[in-house]
């Protein structure tokens, strides 16, 4: 009896067995959820492994594919690499037709100018055999006719000489036409030859077409030769830069040589002629302020005269007529051109003044010719002195 009291001590009570139970549940039920998480995560797995599975088909179709890809690219590479050498090729051989081209233009044209030139020489021969054949068969027919004079009963002359001579004549120069006409000829079966030629070269089958290709072809050599030349012009420019430069650095050296001495006297000399050129810029400044005064007050007398002229009916025809007002101020720029128009008015005046003096060098009264010094030619070597007069 003690022994199972004891034992039944040892159980749990009622309780302990609840809260057991509660716990258990408790652990079903988290077991149920991880049971739950761990079926999807499950499912999810094999859905990934199909999709891994879709991928790697997809890779490899796609491997497979951009090795195609690369077979292709290389042979494409490959047919641009040959189609850049035919091209270059044809480039070649376009440059050697037209130099060919060239080539046989300007002997076309030295043979057109050689033939153009032996037939105009031929033609000079013809003309002078001709002329000294009809002045022989004048000057032959003049004597016949002196013989039928002197002969009395003569028979007459028979003409068969004449006409057999004529006959060789026209035949030598049909030989030589005939020559000439073979030498144009050959000439223009070398030409067509050579069209040809370039025809098949080129694959262009129309002469207009080779034509042009020529005429481009010159124009680009042509803008190439004005673009070296232009070249040219600009190494000649640079060259003359790099020798200022050349000479300025000689000239720095030197005077990097120059001792403190040296260096002392050219900054007096260059402080000396600096004074001077400030002396010389002021005198020049004074000048220019005295001629501006001059200059106006000469404006009202030149206007008043103009004025005059004008109201008097004298008309310009070389100089312009220029316009006066408060603001018209008369400087270097301008004074050239009002002293013209008045000028003009007074070289018209002297000449109306002389007219009305009955002069008979009245057209040439306003050059003032007696001002003109007498022109010496003793020495022919030298130079004559002419004293211009102060302006």
């Amino acid at each position: 009896m003690a022994t199972k009291k004891q034992h039944l001590d040892k159980l749990p009570s009622a309780k302990q067995v609840a809260k057991s139970n509660g716990a258990v549940k408790r652990l079903e039920n988290t077991l149920d959820q991880k049971l739950i998480k761990y079926n999807k995560l499950r499912a999810e797995n094999e859905t990934m492994r199909k999709q891994i599975d879709v991928m790697r088909k997809e890779q490899r179709n796609q491997t497979r594919v951009n090795a195609n890809y690369e077979k292709e690219l290389a042979s494409i590479s490959n047919k641009v690499l040959a189609m850049n050498k035919t091209s270059q090729l044809g480039q070649r051989q376009s440059e050697d037709t037209n130099n060919q081209i060239l080539a046989l233009k300007a002997k076309h044209e030295a043979e057109k100018v050689h033939f153009e030139t032996k037939i105009k020489v031929l033609q000079v021969k013809l003309k002078e055999r001709d002329e000294s054949d009809l002045d022989k068969t004048k000057s032959k027919g003049v004597s016949d006719k002196r013989e039928e004079s002197q002969a009395s009963g003569a028979d007459f002359a028979n003409p068969t000489a004449i006409l057999k001579f004529r006959l060789a004549k026209w035949t030598n120069n049909n030989k030589e036409k005939k020559n000439l006409m073979d030498m144009y000829v050959r000439n223009v079966h070398i030409i067509e030859d050579a069209f040809n030629q370039i025809k098949q070269q080129t694959g262009i089958s129309s002469t207009e077409e080779i034509v042009t290709t020529f005429i481009k072809a010159e124009e680009q050599n042509y803008s190439l030769y004005n673009y070296v030349n232009m070249l040219g012009s600009e190494i000649d420019m640079i060259e003359e830069q790099n020798n200022n430069i050349r000479v300025e650095i000689q000239h720095q050296e030197q005077i990097g040589e120059m001792t403190e001495k040296e260096k002392e006297l050219c900054r007096q000399k260059l402080a000396q002629e600096i004074q001077d050129r400030t002396t010389q810029i002021a005198d020049k400044e004074n000048q220019i302020s005295n001629i501006e005064g001059q200059l106006g007050k000469i404006k009202a007398n030149v206007q008043s005269m103009v004025d005059n002229f004008r109201n008097s009916h004298f008309f310009l025809s070389v100089a312009q007529n220029m316009q006066y007002d408060d603001t018209t101020t008369f400087n270097e720029n301008n004074v050239t051109q009002y002293l013209a128009e008045l000028e003009e008015y007074i070289s018209l005046f002297i000449t109306y003044m002389a007219y009305q003096q009955e002069n008979q060098d009245a057209p040439i009264a306003s050059l003032g010719l007696e001002n003109i010094p007498a022109k010496e030619f003793e020495n022919e070597g030298r130079r004559p002195e002419v004293d211009a007069p102060n302006s």
